[in-house]
């Protein structure tokens, strides 16, 4: 949920602003690039948590998840991540020129991202090339520290910096 926020919803949509001139207008009002973005960020952060809280809901009343041993943990990590989806994307959405290129670059890194960095088939059963490939993708990172306080094992420090440090 997190990179599909980061990589496709808020490029494209700040892509749109570029497109249609609404960035122009917000500069000639004297409203700064930093509020735009920040309220992009504020919106997004909002999204992913209504979104994961909704995947929590029927997580435990449907699947009988369990609990995660560190609440603060995985809610700071959370977080982290967020921010280090929200900067690629604001990157995406800065760099790429209109909103059909950012969607086609969101919708390949999500798919990448997504079937090499953990969220899709299991590490295991990735061939050596694929493994280190997804090891290199900021989803990787992201999943290894939102799974390791959610299962008691601690804080990952060295996920954390690299997602950290994709900021």
């Amino acid at each position: 949920m997190l990179a599909s926020i980061g990589l496709i919803q808020l490029p494209v949509h700040l892509a749109n602003y570029k497109e249609r001139g609404v960035l122009r207008r917000f500069r000639a009002s004297s409203i700064s690039g930093t509020t735009i973005f920040g309220s992009q960020t504020i919106v997004s952060l909002v999204v992913a948590v209504v979104g994961a809280i909704g995947v929590m809901t029927i997580g435990f009343t449907a699947y009988n998840v369990q609990a995660p041993h560190d609440w603060l943990g995985v809610i700071l990590m959370f977080l982290l991540g967020l921010c280090c989806f929200v900067a690629i994307g604001v990157l995406l959405g800065a760099l790429l020129p209109n909103s059909r290129r950012q969607q086609g670059a969101g919708l390949i890194l999500y798919l990448v991202m997504m079937l090499l960095g953990g969220a899709g088939p299991p590490r295991e059963v990735l061939s050596k090339p694929l493994q280190i490939t997804g090891d290199i993708t900021p989803l990787r990172h992201v999943v290894t520290m939102i799974q390791d306080p959610w299962l008691g094992l601690g804080y990952n420090l060295n996920a954390m910096l690299i997602v950290a440090g994709s900021l």
